[in-house]
């Protein structure tokens, strides 16, 4: 069984050699290593070129680039159209791998069978938290799945997913281009769409916090917006999806994403207050088309929509009081 192992690069010249370094310990050998060069500009072609050297002595190796700078998404979208591999997995430039990751996913696939998708625990290194995964688990139905990931037992990032190709591809999972945050709604339709996954208690991915530098280190008011957008898709994608709108739970869900993203709109600086108002006005929109799906009594979502409704009440008023 082929693994394509797809890693993006782009301003990691610190740190490409630790990851493709981790590639080459690993113990799986069915593995195809395909790096997208997104016109980096700094070394990390140069600095990858040694490692790469090694890496073709054990694994096959394409490497591609961009005639132009294209971002995270776009360079994941030509991982996957130049892969061969049975299953993808999506590897950060400045992440590393456990060496028996591969090996982990492909014992639990020889076990359980060739599920949609699996994922396993990473281990963090800075200022976040990720849940971890007790124990091996087969999830059966696609209510199980969403379950999870409604529950945040399932993170939301690309990585540390090993994601079936011809499931990738049936299901048009390509990441949308140029949009902050693509991760949020990548992991969104696999869980939506997936009927079959596998929980893998192994560690699978090394993952580090940055705040600088990497292709997903970038802050500012295009966060904010991508991020507003991401959740109106997700909205209008369960709202196409009838089973879904039966659901409490996930109008519960969604009451509880606005009210966070309502949270971070009042806190930030990156944000003009006309450009708060603007996207508070956004989310009570968003909540009143949550009417469409079943909700339950819930003194919890009352709250939180009371707070919805009045911080855009709030900043409209202060923004008509100014002009």
């Amino acid at each position: 069984m082929m693994i394509s192992i797809i890693i993006p690069v782009y301003k990691v010249e610190d740190f490409i050699g630790s990851c493709l370094n981790s590639v080459c310990q690993q113990t799986y050998s069915e593995i195809e290593v395909i790096l997208v060069d997104d016109c980096s500009p700094d070394r990390s072609m140069a600095v990858a070129e040694p490692f790469i050297c090694e890496l073709k002595k054990k694994f096959p190796v394409k490497v591609i680039r961009h005639e132009k700078n294209k971002g995270l998404s776009a360079a994941r979208n030509t991982g996957v159209m130049n892969s061969l591999g049975d299953y993808l997995f999506f590897l950060d430039s400045d992440d590393e791998l456990p060496k028996n990751a591969m090996l982990s996913f492909v014992a639990c696939l020889q076990k359980f069978g060739n599920v949609d998708f699996l994922i396993g625990n990473a281990e963090v290194i800075g200022d976040f938290c990720c849940k971890r995964f007790t124990e091996e688990m087969l999830l059966t139905t696609n209510e199980q799945i969403v379950d999870k990931y409604i529950s945040e037992d399932l993170y939301v990032m690309a990585w540390g997913k090993l994601i079936k190709r011809s499931f990738f591809l049936e299901k048009d999972l390509w990441f949308i281009e140029g949009l902050l945050h693509e991760d949020e709604y990548f992991s969104f339709r696999l869980m939506i769409y997936s009927s079959t996954a596998v929980i893998v208690k192994d560690y699978v991915y090394k993952y580090v916090v940055r705040h600088s530098g990497s292709i997903t280190a970038t802050k500012g008011k295009k966060n904010y917006v991508d991020y507003l957008r991401i959740i109106t898709l997700k909205i209008d994608l369960m709202l196409r999806e009838a089973t879904y709108q039966k659901e409490p739970k996930i109008y519960s869900f969604f009451v509880s994403v606005l009210y966070g993203f309502t949270t971070y709109v009042i806190e930030t600086e990156c944000l003009r207050l006309n450009e708060k108002a603007m996207m508070l006005q956004e989310v009570r929109t968003l909540k009143d088309n949550l009417k469409q799906f079943k909700k339950r009594r819930s003194l919890q979502d009352s709250v939180k929509k009371w707070i919805i409704n009045i911080a855009a009440f709030t900043y409209y008023i202060i923004i008509k009081v100014r002009s």
